[in-house]
Protein backbone atom coordinates (compact mmCIF):
# COMPACT_ATOMS: atom_id res chain seq x y z
CA UNK A 1 0.00 0.00 0.00
CA UNK A 2 3.01 2.28 0.20
CA UNK A 3 3.48 2.24 -3.58
CA UNK A 4 2.31 5.21 -5.63
CA UNK A 5 -1.00 4.54 -7.37
CA UNK A 6 -1.33 6.29 -10.68
CA UNK A 7 -4.60 4.76 -11.89
CA UNK A 8 -7.66 6.63 -10.56
CA UNK A 9 -9.81 3.48 -10.49
CA UNK A 10 -7.14 1.60 -8.54
CA UNK A 11 -6.83 4.51 -6.10
CA UNK A 12 -10.59 4.50 -5.55
CA UNK A 13 -10.56 0.72 -5.06
CA UNK A 14 -7.79 1.02 -2.48
CA UNK A 15 -9.64 3.86 -0.75
CA UNK A 16 -12.79 1.72 -0.56
CA UNK A 17 -10.81 -1.24 0.78
CA UNK A 18 -9.18 0.88 3.48
CA UNK A 19 -12.58 2.28 4.51
CA UNK A 20 -14.06 -1.25 4.58
CA UNK A 21 -11.24 -2.48 6.80
CA UNK A 22 -11.62 0.49 9.17
CA UNK A 23 -15.35 -0.13 9.49
CA UNK A 24 -14.78 -3.86 10.03
CA UNK A 25 -12.16 -3.18 12.72
CA UNK A 26 -14.42 -0.66 14.48
CA UNK A 27 -17.28 -3.15 14.31
CA UNK A 28 -15.09 -5.83 15.91
CA UNK A 29 -14.08 -3.41 18.68
CA UNK A 30 -17.71 -2.52 19.38
CA UNK A 31 -18.71 -6.17 19.39
CA UNK A 32 -15.95 -6.99 21.89
CA UNK A 33 -16.97 -4.07 24.10
CA UNK A 34 -20.62 -5.12 24.01
CA UNK A 35 -19.66 -8.68 24.95
CA UNK A 36 -17.69 -7.43 27.96
CA UNK A 37 -20.61 -5.29 29.10
CA UNK A 38 -23.16 -8.07 28.60
CA UNK A 39 -20.98 -10.65 30.32
CA UNK A 40 -20.97 -8.55 33.47
CA UNK A 41 -24.56 -9.07 34.51
CA UNK A 42 -26.44 -6.69 36.71
CA UNK A 43 -26.89 -7.75 40.33
CA UNK A 44 -30.06 -9.67 41.16
CA UNK A 45 -33.09 -7.76 42.40
CA UNK A 46 -33.05 -7.57 46.17
CA UNK A 47 -29.30 -8.11 46.51
CA UNK A 48 -28.64 -4.63 47.87
CA UNK A 49 -25.05 -5.37 48.89
CA UNK A 50 -24.14 -6.53 45.37
CA UNK A 51 -26.04 -3.60 43.85
CA UNK A 52 -23.97 -1.31 46.08
CA UNK A 53 -20.73 -2.87 44.81
CA UNK A 54 -21.96 -2.49 41.22
CA UNK A 55 -22.88 1.15 41.86
CA UNK A 56 -19.49 1.86 43.45
CA UNK A 57 -17.64 0.27 40.54
CA UNK A 58 -19.66 1.74 37.66
CA UNK A 59 -21.09 5.02 38.91
CA UNK A 60 -19.11 6.36 41.86
CA UNK A 61 -15.39 5.59 41.24
CA UNK A 62 -12.79 4.26 43.66
CA UNK A 63 -11.92 7.82 44.76
CA UNK A 64 -15.54 8.92 45.21
CA UNK A 65 -16.94 9.60 48.67
CA UNK A 66 -19.67 6.99 48.33
CA UNK A 67 -19.27 3.56 49.91
CA UNK A 68 -21.09 0.28 49.56
CA UNK A 69 -22.09 0.53 53.23
CA UNK A 70 -23.64 3.97 52.74
CA UNK A 71 -25.41 2.76 49.61
CA UNK A 72 -26.93 -0.20 51.46
CA UNK A 73 -27.95 1.99 54.39
CA UNK A 74 -29.67 4.55 52.17
CA UNK A 75 -31.47 1.96 50.06
CA UNK A 76 -32.71 0.14 53.16
CA UNK A 77 -34.04 3.43 54.57
CA UNK A 78 -35.82 4.19 51.30
CA UNK A 79 -37.37 0.71 51.23
CA UNK A 80 -38.52 1.04 54.87
CA UNK A 81 -40.15 4.39 54.10
CA UNK A 82 -42.23 2.87 51.33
Amino acid sequence: MDAVVEDKDEANRLKFEIQRQLIENKSNELEATAKIVLDEALPKAGDIEEQGRYWKTHYNTPLGKGTVTKYVYKVQNILKAN
